[in-house]
C-alpha cells in the first residue's frame, strides 16, 4: 500500500538540518547559516549605501543602479530560494522513499535502452527511485520497477535546447520484441514526441478504438507477435492507464515516458503512478509465456539432423535460452533520403565548378 506522509507531513527543522549536513558534507548547516548572514548583510548594506546617494543627489544614474541592484537582489533570492527547496524536496523524497520500500538517488547517469537515453548530450537522471512491484522488499515473482526524471541536450548550431522526460521502467522476465505505442494524445501538429522516428510500413493498426489513443508499431514478421501481447484486455488497461504516456517495449524492458516530470513530491501524482503500474503489469504474466518461434527454427536449422551430432549438441540447441531473434531487437527508422539528395546535388555542382576552373 503507497504511503504518501512524508511529502506532506510538517518537516522537522533537526531531522532537515541533519540531512543537509550528511548530504552536503562540504556545506554544513552553520557554513551556510553565516555565508548566507554576511551576504544579506552586505546586500542591504550596499543597498542603503545607494538610496542614500540618490537622497543626496538624485541624479538618473543613481536610479539606474538602484534598479540594477534591486534585479540582481532578486536573482540571487530565487537562486537561494532554489538551493532551500532542492533541499527540503530531497528530503522528502528519501523519506518517502524509505516508507515505501524504494532506493532514492538524487542523480545519476541511466542507461537504459529506450530510445529517450539514446540521443542528445549531457544526460542525466535525477530523483531516480528504484524498488519492485507493488513496491517494498522484494518477493518472488516480483518485478523491478523504477521511476525518474531524465534529461539530454540538443544542439542547434549556435544554442542548444533542453529536453526532460520522466519515466517509469518495469523489467520484465524475458526479452520481447521491440514495440512502440506512440500516444496520440501527447503529439504535437503531425508530429510526434518521440525523439526519433520510425518506418511508417512497421505501423500495426489494432481493433477497436486503440488507434484513437495509440499508434503502433512492430518489427515487419512480428505482426501475429503484437497480437499475441496487445489482446483487447490489455489494450483496455494500457487506454484507461497510460493514454498520456508513449510506451516502448525493447529488450527486457517495458517503459512507459511523459513529458512532465513523473517523481513529484505531489501525493495525487504517485497514487496514478501506483495505479498505472498495478494496471499495467496486470497480464505482463502472459506477456512472459512469449517465445520466438524463428530461434527455435534458426537452432533446429543449425543443430541439424539429430543423428548426426552429439546428444550434448542436440541437447544445446534445444534449451536455447530465451531472446527475440535479430530481426525483431528493433525498429527501422527512415533513411534520411532528403538530406542524401541534397548533400549529393551540392557534390555534383562542387565538381561542376571545379571541372570548369580546370578547363578554363
Amino acid at each position: 500500500m503507497l504511503r504518501p506522509a512524508p511529502l506532506t507531513d510538517p518537516i522537522d527543522r533537526h531531522e532537515l538540518r541533519d540531512f543537509i549536513d550528511r548530504t552536503r558534507e562540504r556545506w554544513p548547516t552553520w557554513l551556510r547559516a553565516t555565508l548566507l548572514t554576511i551576504l544579506g548583510l552586505s546586500y542591504c548594506g550596499i543597498l542603503l549605501f545607494i538610496l542614500l546617494g540618490i537622497v543626496l543627489d538624485p541624479v538618473p544614474i543613481g536610479f539606474f543602479i538602484l534598479g540594477a541592484w534591486v534585479v540582481t537582489g532578486c536573482i540571487i533570492g530565487l537562486g537561494l530560494h532554489r538551493w532551500w527547496t532542492q533541499d527540503h524536496r530531497r528530503f522528502r523524497l528519501t523519506g518517502f522513499a524509505k516508507a515505501n520500500g524504494l532506493r532514492y538517488t538524487p542523480r545519476t547517469s541511466r542507461a537504459l535502452p529506450g530510445v529517450i537515453f539514446e540521443v542528445g548530450r549531457d544526460r542525466k537522471t535525477t530523483d531516480l527511485l528504484e524498488g519492485h512491484e507493488r513496491w517494498g522488499r522484494r518477493e518472488r515473482g516480483r518485478r523491478s520497477v523504477e521511476f525518474g526524471n531524465h534529461s539530454y541536450a540538443i544542439d542547434y548550431r549556435k544554442f542548444h535546447i533542453t529536453h526532460r522526460w520522466g519515466y517509469v521502467a518495469i523489467r520484465l522476465a524475458n526479452p520481447l520484441p521491440h514495440i512502440v505505442l506512440d500516444a496520440v494524445g501527447n503529439n504535437s501538429l503531425l508530429r510526434s514526441n518521440l525523439p526519433v522516428r520510425f518506418d511508417t510500413d512497421q505501423r500495426l493498426s489494432l481493433e477497436g478504438d486503440f488507434d484513437d489513443y495509440f499508434t503502433l508499431y512492430c518489427p515487419s514478421d512480428y505482426e501475429v507477435d503484437a497480437l499475441y501481447l496487445f489482446t483487447p484486455d490489455v489494450m483496455v488497461h494500457f487506454i484507461d492507464s497510460a493514454a498520456h504516456f508513449d510506451v516502448e517495449i525493447v529488450d527486457d524492458w517495458l517503459l512507459l515516458y511523459s513529458k512532465k516530470p513523473v517523481v513529484t513530491t505531489d501525493p495525487l501524482t504517485w497514487e496514478r503512478l501506483a495505479n498505472m503500474v498495478e494496471a499495467v503489469t496486470r497480464r505482463l504474466d502472459q506477456w512472459e509465456r512469449w517465445r520466438d518461434d524463428r530461434l527455435r527454427t534458426s537452432a533446429r536449422s543449425l543443430a541439424g539432423d539429430d543423428s548426426m551430432r552429439p546428444a550434448s549438441v542436440v541437447t544445446e540447441f534445444a534449451n536455447r535460452p530465451l531472446g527475440v531473434s535479430a530481426r525483431g531487437r528493433r525498429l527501422r527508422r527512415p533513411v534520411p533520403w532528403v538530406l542524401f539528395i541534397v548533400t549529393g546535388v551540392f557534390l555534383v555542382f562542387g565538381l561542376y565548378a571545379c571541372v570548369q576552373d580546370f578547363a578554363g
